[in-house]
């Protein structure tokens, strides 16, 4: 018992410094994401409108999101729209873009910070420019189309554009950091199997099949993953551009959750939405991880 007393101040003494400059993090971890999280939790099964004590009321929250309120139904399928638009359409392209990123050519430093630069905006300030852009009258995009001689386009003022029109803008500023990390993917690539694949006679096409896409996939993993949590989570983008319109064509899951927490003041039916949509990113993450896995292990040229 002394001797572990004695390594315990032993150790104390030789990491006590570091363990106080890590203090204040811990003590913000703790203050603002951990406490948070679990007062969340237990406020899920509550009745709650910031003004009165709250009432426990079981599951009661879960039940009527799942029986009584359409809301939760019509926007959750928005929030899905969104990101089976947004998720492949980002992955394609910042891989497209790190393919072209990763060749040797002049320029390339220019075209690289090029691609960057919107994911370091602002998104209410890219919001607000697209909003501008997709104006029906005045917007650059339709005017564009005009002069072209093409029918302009209600971006932002159509239920069945509005969706697709946000997810365009979203994947425009997500690209560059998509492809920064693809980038990072590519250049970790042995040459020397490139090298064995063009000796075998592999055309390019099949050595980006066989070579890239395989040697890729923990970066192709980590991009799905956290852009499936982005969008998911996706509010600012429509709550700028559209504010949920025209209707409700744009009012999205984490609009509704906004709105049930900070216009009807119920934090409890909103700490349950939070709580489902958790679980429902935990499945998205648990298939990406799954289907990842089990695909593109093995190197081959045939």
């Amino acid at each position: 018992m002394k001797h572990r007393s004695k390594q315990f101040l032993r150790a104390i003494k030789k990491h006590g410094p570091a363990y106080l400059f890590l203090l204040p993090n811990f003590g913000g971890l703790i203050a603002f994401t951990i406490y948070p999280i679990l007062f969340a939790f237990f406020m899920s099964f509550t009745d709650w409108n910031l003004f009165s004590p709250a009432q426990w009321v079981g599951l009661a929250n879960y039940k009527d999101l799942f029986t009584w309120d359409p809301f939760f139904w019509k926007t959750m399928g928005k929030t899905l729209y969104y990101v089976v638009l947004t998720v492949p359409g980002g992955i394609v392209i910042g891989l497209m873009l790190a393919l072209l990123m990763n060749r040797a050519m002049r320029g390339i430093t220019i075209f690289r910070s090029a691609v960057f630069i919107p994911q370091v905006m602002s998104l209410v300030t890219v919001s607000v420019i697209w909003r501008w852009l997709y104006n029906t009258d005045i917007g650059l995009f339709n005017y564009i189309l005009s002069v072209v001689g093409l029918p302009t386009v209600d971006w932002l003022t159509s239920e069945a554009m509005v969706m697709p029109s946000i997810a365009i803008m979203s994947i425009w500023k997500g690209m560059g950091y998509n492809a920064v990390i693809f980038l990072a993917g590519l250049k970790a690539i042995p040459s020397v199997y490139y090298e064995a694949a063009r000796i075998d006679g592999a055309s390019n096409w099949r050595m980006f099949w066989s070579v890239t896409l395989p040697l890729i996939t923990p970066s192709l993993f980590f991009i799905g993953v956290m852009s499936s949590i982005g969008a998911f989570q996706v509010f600012a983008e429509p709550f700028v551009m559209t504010n949920g319109g025209p209707g409700d064509a744009s009012r999205v899951y984490g609009m509704y959750i906004y709105q049930n927490a900070f216009r009807f003041f119920d934090m409890g039916y909103a700490s349950a939405m939070s709580y489902v949509l958790f679980v429902v990113i935990l499945i998205f993450t648990i298939i990406q991880l799954r289907v990842t896995k089990s695909g593109g292990e093995d190197i081959s040229f045939m």
